[in-house]
């Protein structure tokens, strides 16, 4: 599992922080970021736990590399109830 933080989407809130603080940590702005190259396997859950509590959607994880090659993990968020989460930050 590979993880990474949409640092265009992050606002900051830490709740994957929280959730999982061997994987992520919180960068000199204040936002954030994902523990670099490969998570080890006793921190997948609660990674996933970070997925689903990120109020931004900005968490996705990526798995193997194997013979059927990658798939990826994240919060889906549509257009429409994207535009409602973020009704005051300029996104459409």
């Amino acid at each position: 599992m590979k993880v990474t933080v949409d640092d265009g989407r992050c606002r900051g809130h830490g709740v994957c922080i929280t959730v999982c603080p061997e994987v992520f940590t919180l960068n000199d702005d204040g936002y954030a970021q994902a523990r670099a190259g490969a998570i080890p396997v006793q921190f997948e859950e609660a990674v996933r736990d970070g997925i689903e509590s990120c109020p931004e959607h900005a968490i996705t994880a990526q798995y193997g590399s194997g013979p059927h090659g990658q798939h990826t993990v994240g919060r889906v968020v549509d257009a429409r109830s994207e535009s409602l989460a973020h009704p005051f930050d300029g996104r459409t």
